[in-house]
């Protein structure tokens, strides 16, 4: 069994603070996905479990041990990246080996292990070649190869698919997925890809600007994200969010907002615990319907089209709102297709509805 626990971790360089208290657990066989934008602290908090770089407060904990001050060659840690950092002179069997030999295993050990893991890859035809000629994901298959024969207690995967073309991108994370509940390695996989993180996730955290906003299952994360910022990250095309500020309130019935454009009633006991008049409101772009007759409760005007196919992706705006207010963006079936300028009266189920401070951003919960 392993396990991996970061303590109020942080790091920062000079002056700047790169990742600020730190706090979660992977437990034994977990893959814990990590998520941000670009610069928000992913790949710093992945150096410094691997032993990459120093931590400036805080601790790293293998199995319950300290390993701050462990050499990274001794944490039992395997690391894939994102641009592969193969040997081209070497062979795919010696890329895959050289980190055995290192150990002082034998020649036979060496080729049994080296074997059954291009077995499990695929890979057991391409032993010969060098990675020039390989395709980029022969090449991933490879470094993740050379992780595996080490059989490590720990993973570590650094945004591996980010070199790859889409269609590629889709394959080997599933393959990764896989590979990874086979194994039942401990895992800590970091991309700033959403689609990526929600599929490989047992759970994920939202990173923002070096803090953890949120740890929690793809699907809770999906369904109550705990900030404005998390309901803006995770969700393709992300949910619409509106400013609005409360009309009247009443703490044990139905409270109602409103938009420039747009009312909404909501529970009264969410509202209520507002810090101020100021709310935010967010709704998924595929909860939203074209109403019949006079059922709409808010009005699209549609500026842009996006045909997908199984999916028509509408960009527009709340109905008499100034031309460049908020986008609002309405996920219909593909067979649907509004014209450009065409007002579309729309409806959803309350419970549809998310709720944030307007002043915090953080999630106004409904108990």
């Amino acid at each position: 069994m392993t396990t991996l626990a970061l303590n109020n971790v942080s790091k920062s360089y000079d002056a700047e603070n790169v990742l600020s208290d730190v706090n979660f657990e992977v437990a034994d066989g977990e893959m814990i996905v990590i998520v941000g934008p670009s610069g928000c602290g992913k790949s710093s908090l992945l150096r410094m479990v691997a032993g990459l770089e120093p931590i400036t407060a805080g601790e790293v904990l293998i199995n319950g041990q300290v390993v701050n001050k462990v050499e990274p060659k001794d944490r039992d840690i395997a690391m894939v990246f994102q641009n592969y950092a193969l040997y081209p002179h070497m062979t795919v069997f010696a890329n895959m080996a050289y980190g055995l030999k290192l150990r002082g295993l034998s020649v036979d050990a060496i080729k049994k292990r080296v074997t059954e893991t291009a077995l499990l890859l695929g890979l057991e035809n391409l032993l010969e070649r060098k990675p020039a000629a390989l395709s980029g994901g022969q090449r991933q298959r490879v470094a993740m190869g050379r992780a595996i024969v080490r059989k490590p207690a720990i993973f570590l995967f650094d945004e591996p698919l980010s070199n790859l073309d889409a269609k590629l991108r889709v394959r080997m994370r599933l393959e990764i997925k896989a590979l990874q509940q086979r194994l039942g390695v401990t895992s800590l996989y970091v991309t700033h890809d959403q689609v990526e993180a929600m599929t490989l996730a047992d759970r994920l955290i939202i990173l923002n600007d070096g803090a953890i906003e949120q740890i929690d299952t793809p699907m809770k994360v999906y369904q109550r994200p705990a900030s404005t910022y998390v309901a803006g990250f995770i969700g393709t095309p992300p949910m619409n969010l509106l400013k609005c500020r409360v009309v009247s309130s009443n703490k044990n019935e139905v409270s109602v907002v409103h938009h420039e454009g747009a009312t909404f009633r909501l529970p009264g006991g969410r509202v209520a615990k507002a810090s101020s008049d100021e709310v935010t409101v967010g709704i998924r772009p595929d909860h939203l319907v074209i109403s019949e007759g006079n059922q709409a409760k808010l009005q699209c005007a549609v500026q842009a089209i996006e045909t997908l196919g199984s999916e028509t992706l509408v960009h527009g705006r709340i109905a008499e709102t100034p031309e460049d207010s908020a986008p609002f963006i309405v996920k219909l079936d593909g067979n649907t297709l509004p014209r450009i300028g065409e007002v579309l009266p729309l409806s959803y189920e309350m419970d549809a509805l998310h709720l944030f401070d307007g002043n915090t951003g953080l999630r106004l919960a409904s108990s």
